[in-house]
């Protein structure tokens, strides 16, 4: 067999959350965005969502990164205080250096316009910044004076070279060297944290944006307080201002806010050219921004990439996905088109075009939590989307309109309640008949029927249906896996259905998955064994 080649990848979103700032990186051209999840760094292109390289050698959770400015080196810190330097311009992004920078999380990092030379901030405790070349690791000076965790930081791109720190009690902290050493200590800010601090890029100002709204703006030279940008109420914005960001010509700025707008700034002015707003949900939080030399994105707390249009206020791409675990796909049984669907632990269920990689997340969430179980079939012209879920309910969702270029409309969900957690589903091919596991139970839906359960003498794990709706196998907790015949008894018009084991199948191991073959007549099971070893069995069945 050829072996397979990789088509495509769907990069995770940013590793957002609701009321945290996010740091978001670019490269040289400006074409991709760099961000973080869990233990991996995603270099993912800004007009291509399926295609993204991902750095995974973190081994806890990465926090930020950023390129260099001559586009060969990539700094990516983590939680552990840990600065990892590697190669982008390799397939296999090799790992030059590893330093111990800091002793707690690393919340910004800073590189030299020569490439030469690293700031990386963050949490303590000890000291909160480190200043070190690139290629040793070596101190340059230190980044003492500061009190509190330090939460942004930029280096000014012109001589003489300049480093200024944000921290979360409202100072402002400057550097000048190299070998850099304390300079000025600014407290413009009223008594809340600086989330964000950045040099123009030719180092003539810089601003910075915090809790308390606002967002000022410095001489590079003199670090004296040269304006504000007022809105609203004399602030910048109704809410906190998580980031900011410079226009690659230095005449404009953008920034982002709780207040879930994105406000576009005249720098000369200080005056508002363009106010981005998005929706009245929390998730729409503007939580992080970068202005590339291609565009301009922010990032909501969703998770959701937004790349906004400069012409058109209100216009935006939206990049939809996940930044939680995904545990459940199924593909689009319409023929016409090439979709994925996909679950994750909070319950968002996104819709993939598998040609583009365009994307959309289905409103409202289908559970509120977790769902463990996913599957679409198409049943009288209506494809509709089977899923279980954490609340305990069965549910079926009718897709109206899944058009590739647009969000995908559901119709009304109709739930099923169930006794106990699922943790399993099937449906047959026809769409007819669904079958959930449970701990100890089996429940069976047939169309528009009352849902019943059925105990079972074991612990369950792992259910199929035959593509007929024949056959129902259950893996147990003792290295079996149990056929039952599936029939359907008709009492007073109401269709009953029953369940007669047919056989017992002996595993090698514990079964972790079970499926039928599409024509029904072969069964697979996963099984797991106590020395952690994974293998497949296959029955023939006909």
């Amino acid at each position: 067999m050829a072996k397979p080649l990789l088509k495509a990848i769907f990069p995770s979103l940013p590793g957002a959350k609701r009321g945290n700032p996010i740091v978001i990186g670019t490269c040289k051209d400006g074409d991709n965005i760099v961000y973080c999840n869990g233990r991996s760094v995603f270099i993912a292109p800004i007009d291509d969502p399926k295609s993204a390289r991902v750095y995974s050698e973190h081994a806890v959770t990465a926090t930020v990164a950023k390129i260099s400015p001559n586009g060969n080196w990539c700094a990516s810190g983590d939680v552990s205080g840990t600065i990892r330097i590697w190669d982008i311009t390799q397939p296999n992004m090799t790992c030059k250096r590893k330093i111990q920078v800091l002793n707690g999380p690393i919340r910004d990092i800073a590189w030299c316009n020569d490439s030469q030379r690293i700031v990386a901030v963050g949490e303590g405790p000890g000291r909160f910044g480190h200043v070190f070349f690139a290629e040793t690791g070596a101190s340059i000076g230190s980044i003492d004076g500061p009190s509190h965790t330090l939460n942004s930081a930029d280096f000014k791109r012109s001589k003489p070279h300049k480093i200024v720190a944000g921290s979360e009690n409202r100072e402002i902290t400057v550097f000048k060297g190299p070998p850099f050493k304390f300079e000025n200590t600014l407290r413009t800010h009223e008594k809340s944290s600086i989330h964000s601090i950045r040099y123009s890029p030719d180092g003539s100002m810089y601003a910075s944006a915090g809790a308390d709204k606002q967002v000022f703006l410095y001489d590079g030279e003199t670090n004296e307080n040269i304006g504000s940008f007022v809105e609203a109420d004399g602030k910048a914005h109704n809410g906190s201002v998580y980031a900011v960001t410079w226009s690659p010509d230095g005449t404009k700025i953008a920034t982002a806010s709780a207040d879930k707008t994105v406000i576009i700034w005249d720098v000369e002015t200080r005056r508002v050219l363009k106010n981005f707003t998005f929706s009245s949900k929390l998730e729409d939080q503007q939580v992080g921004i970068i202005w590339t030399k291609k565009a301009l994105v922010s990032i909501s707390a969703s998770g959701a990439i937004n790349k906004l249009d400069l012409e058109q206020e209100q216009s935006r791409t939206v990049r939809t996905g996940h930044n939680k675990a995904i545990t459940s796909l199924t593909l689009a049984t319409s023929v016409d088109e090439n979709l994925l669907y996909s679950a994750d632990v909070d319950g968002h269920v996104i819709a993939w075009d598998l040609e583009n990689g365009h994307s959309t997340r289905l409103s409202p969430d289908l559970h509120p939590s977790k769902i463990t179980g996913l599957c679409c079939r198409k049943t009288q012209e209506q494809e509709n989307i089977f899923s279980i879920g954490f609340d305990d309910q069965l549910c079926i969702t009718p897709i109206i309109t899944s058009a590739k270029e647009t969000s995908t409309v559901i119709g009304d969900t109709v739930k099923h309640r169930l006794t106990q957690q699922p943790t399993g589903l099937s449906v047959s091919e026809d769409g007819r008949t669904s079958v959930v596991v449970c701990h100890n139970k089996i429940a069976i839906l047939i169309e528009s029927c009352d849902l019943r359960e059925c105990e079972l003498p074991f612990n369950t794990y792992g259910i199929a249906i035959s593509p007929n709706g024949e056959f129902v196998a259950v893996g147990d907790q003792k290295q079996n896996v149990v056929v039952f015949k599936l029939i359907q008894e008709n009492v007073k018009n109401d269709v009953k259905p029953i369940i007669e084991e047919d056989t017992s199948l002996e595993l090698q191991g514990d079964c972790t998955a079970v499926e039928f073959s599409p024509d029904g007549n072969f069964l697979v099971v996963v099984t797991s064994k106590k020395q952690c070893d994974i293998s497949v069995e296959w029955f023939v069945l006909k």
